[in-house]
């Protein structure tokens, strides 16, 4: 049980009571309703372990105590010859469980490491996890000597994929090892190939769309096309031999969706959040953005399109900017000002000397000029300014 509580804490979207607490109603016959209100869980982890002779039976069952059944059951039979390695086992299983079923609704998650026989390594990939999401240079090195830690031990195909997107994040600027980075994270992309085809796709995915992100900085317009290009095929590769990896979708979609494909990469996005509900909120952004289709002449299913976006802005993710300049854009299309107005003021709460000059400067959706001169006469009608006395952004 310890083992079991110490492991789930340390998943970074996870809340797990103390030892103490659980351990108070060992043994006691209290319902799980009373449980789960007196400790402020919703969901209880329940089993129990028998021995006969050499042979050890272990059940486990999460509970869904507002519900009050059970969404996952299972009974391990084991010999009982190394009990550290039983230990480790069984807390590889339960992790992957309670994972699946709470954080992506029953299906097998893209990223879980497949090593059953060391609790150690499946919590030292969380903590990975944690340090490469918070994309400091110092957490990314962190996470880094943890990856190449992990793939000393064994070479998991995941840990493998999550290397690759931490060197990918390291060649951002202004670092100057970027070619170095962007070509190690190539080499852990053939590495795995005979592991896992997809956990090499979806590194070669990420791998050329940040050389595209490169190049176009570089003003290197044809190379960058030429990368991008690579980019759609090996997620599109991706997503045809992992349909159900959200990720492969949600890869799909946001390439597709600088490609200026609109209405394939809402197809994909709409995958994706279909198969996560749960998904980090920036994918809703970039489906309701797929699905306005910006042009030079307006905006397109902006009933969808506001959906998605609004639910993007709403507490607590009201300082997201890309949801808001894009109501902004649709509403003020739509004339109704007042409610452009509204998310207009929340731009500039969030970026006070943002301006329509800095949004053509700062644009990351390839947009013809037509398109970035409608956009910019729609923001000043809403209340953003032409220029600010200081802007940020230059």
């Amino acid at each position: 049980t310890e083992e079991i509580i110490a492991g789930l804490s340390k998943h970074p979207d996870l809340f797990v009571t103390a030892r103490n607490s659980s351990f108070y109603y060992k043994g006691k016959p209290l319902k799980v309703q009373e449980v789960s209100k007196e400790l402020g869980v919703r969901y209880v982890l329940d089993g129990s372990v028998r021995q006969d002779g050499d042979k050890v039976r272990i059940s486990a069952k999460l509970i869904d105590a507002e519900q009050g059944y059970n969404i996952w059951t299972e009974t391990y039979d084991r010999e009982k010859k190394d009990i550290f390695a039983l230990q480790s086992e069984m807390m590889w299983h339960i992790l992957r469980e309670v994972r699946t079923r709470l954080l992506d609704r029953g299906r097998v998650p893209d990223f879980l490491p497949e090593k059953k026989d060391s609790i150690e390594y499946t919590e030292t990939y969380y903590i990975l996890y944690r340090c490469y999401k918070e994309r400091t240079p110092d957490m990314l090195n962190t996470a880094k000597e943890l990856a190449d830690k992990l793939i000393e031990i064994a070479p998991d195909p995941w840990v493998y994929y999550m290397r690759g997107s931490i060197l990918i994040a390291l060649a951002g600027p202004p670092n100057s090892k970027v070619a170095e980075y962007l070509d190690e994270a190539e080499k852990d992309a053939k590495a795995v190939e005979s592991l896992d085809k997809g956990a090499s796709l979806a590194i070669l995915g990420q791998l050329y769309l940040a050389k595209y992100e490169r190049e176009k900085a570089l003003e290197h317009h044809e190379k960058a096309l030429e990368y991008l290009e690579k980019a759609l095929e090996y997620y599109q590769k991706w997503a045809e031999i992992s349909p159900d990896s959200k990720n492969a979708h949600f890869g799909l979609g946001f390439t597709l969706l600088l490609w200026q494909r609109y209405d394939e990469s809402a197809k994909h996005y709409k995958i994706g959040t279909d198969l996560d509900p749960r998904s980090e909120i920036q994918n809703y952004v970039f489906m309701g953005i797929s699905y306005s289709s910006p042009s030079p002449t307006g905006f397109s299913n902006v009933v969808e399109a506001k959906r998605e976006l609004e639910m993007a802005s709403m507490p607590p993710n009201q300082n997201n900017f890309l949801a808001h300049l894009y109501l902004t854009l649709i509403y003020t299309y739509e004339d109704q000002m007042e409610r452009a107005r509204s998310h207009a003021k929340e731009i500039l709460r969030i970026y006070p000397y943002f301006s329509t000059e800095a949004y053509a400067y700062r644009l990351w959706l390839p947009m013809d000029e037509e398109t970035i001169k409608f956009h910019k006469e729609l923001l000043k009608k809403a209340g953003i300014p032409e220029k600010s006395s200081f802007n940020p952004f230059e």
